[in-house]
């Protein structure tokens, strides 16, 4: 290579790495149906951090669950419901917000206040006996839904 074409080559990289600084570090696409989540074991939210994937075992030693957030000052709630459904966490039917189980597919408002009205819940087949919820739909809810500890202790 000559010295000219040299002296172009790095000319030209230069130039793309001025351009590619200047655009600004590069930027995750937004996450909604268009561009789903990330598959994730346990999704644990830290406030002001975002939403980090962890292992069954991570979470089971912080003593989190897949949906749980994490607070400024150590408190542990729950991630808003878009980020629930987003992330397909869980759902604890004994514990969940109306706005969470509205969040599980194919359930409206309504579906959210009969489940909510029959709890406790002992195990999620128990599901079956809420008016207006069939074979089909129970089916395609048993992985994104759970039943607590709190039923255990007849909360």
């Amino acid at each position: 290579m000559t010295d000219l074409g040299r002296t172009t080559l790095f000319a030209l990289l230069a130039l793309a790495l001025v351009l590619a600084m200047a655009s600004g570090p590069p930027t995750a696409p937004p996450l909604g149906p268009e561009h789903p989540a990330p598959p994730c074991e346990v999704a644990v939210e830290r406030q002001g951090q975002g939403v980090f994937c962890l292992t069954p075992a991570e979470a089971a030693a912080a003593g989190l669950r897949a949906g749980d957030r994490v607070t400024v000052d150590g408190g542990v709630d729950r991630m808003a419901p878009e980020r629930v459904a987003l992330f397909a966490a869980p759902v604890d039917l004994n514990a969940a917000s109306l706005a969470e189980l509205e969040a599980l597919p194919g359930v409206g408002p309504g579906l959210a206040a009969r489940i909510a009205a029959g709890r406790p819940y002992r195990d999620v087949e128990e599901l079956a006996r809420v008016p207006g919820l069939g074979p089909r739909r129970l089916a395609a809810l048993r992985g994104r839904v759970l039943v607590g500890e709190a039923a255990d202790a007849g909360q």
